[in-house]
């Protein structure tokens, strides 16, 4: 038997996008190859918005099971082409060569509710047989994470306080990591408790970036930056 568990996270205001929910039994259906998937859900979500330079997003990531196997929830990396809706752009989100997940957000400027958009998305068998799918021997787990995209410009990382936060590196203030538009950080102007390994060579802020709509970490602001593409 196959079904879709249902994981949504976000920020529960009346003035942000919120109440991200996916709901009903998926589709799950091979392509006509049977090389590769599609798997369609409905996708809604509250006080969406988009203006002249950013918007809210939903984040979404899928991960699989095998009936009867004692295995941890494996990854279901997605294609790097996925197809939006009238009022949804679908972005893929790589870490590496991977596509770990996609980016949903809305396709027009305004204020609105997103009320049972059906969405699909893409990907390879991962592994998986032909026959797996076809006679419904996986289990399907879709998760929505509520996002907002931050446009390219100057900001800072860190708050100058904090002993375990981003702040510049070899010196003893805890100054702020200023990134003015212009300069890309590299991993060495970064401090934490931790080593930290960038997925990227450097943090271009000539990009927009999508963050958690809660709020962010330093350990979500690296997982985060891993998965941008440049948004115009």
């Amino acid at each position: 038997m196959m079904f879709v568990l249902d994981v949504c996270i976000g920020n529960m205001t009346a003035v942000y996008g919120n109440n991200v929910r996916i709901s009903g039994e998926p589709d799950v259906q091979l392509n006509a190859t049977s090389d590769s998937l599609s798997l369609t859900f409905t996708l809604s979500w509250d006080n969406s918005w988009r203006d002249n330079f950013n918007w809210d997003a939903v984040w979404l990531f899928v991960k699989y099971k095998k009936e009867g196997s004692t295995d941890a929830w494996s990854h279901l990396y997605l294609g790097g082409e996925q197809t939006g809706t009238s009022v949804l752009e679908i972005d893929p989100g790589n870490t590496g060569n991977q596509v770990v997940g996609a980016f949903v957000y809305p396709k027009n400027k305004g204020a609105f509710n997103i009320a049972g958009e059906r969405v699909t998305l893409k990907a390879s068998l991962n592994g998986l047989s032909a026959s797996d799918i076809s006679d419904k021997k996986v289990y399907f787990a879709v998760s929505a994470i509520e996002m907002v995209l931050i446009p390219y410009g100057a900001y800072y990382l860190g708050d100058g306080v904090s002993n375990l936060g981003f702040h510049e590196a070899f010196i003893a203030e805890r100054n702020p990591i200023r990134l003015n538009g212009y300069k890309n950080l590299e991993a060495s102007s970064i401090h934490t408790n931790q080593s930290v390994s960038l997925p990227i060579n450097a943090i271009d802020n000539n990009m927009g970036s999508h963050y958690h709509s809660a709020g962010t970490t330093d350990e979500w602001f690296m997982i985060d930056l891993g998965m941008q593409k440049k948004m115009h």
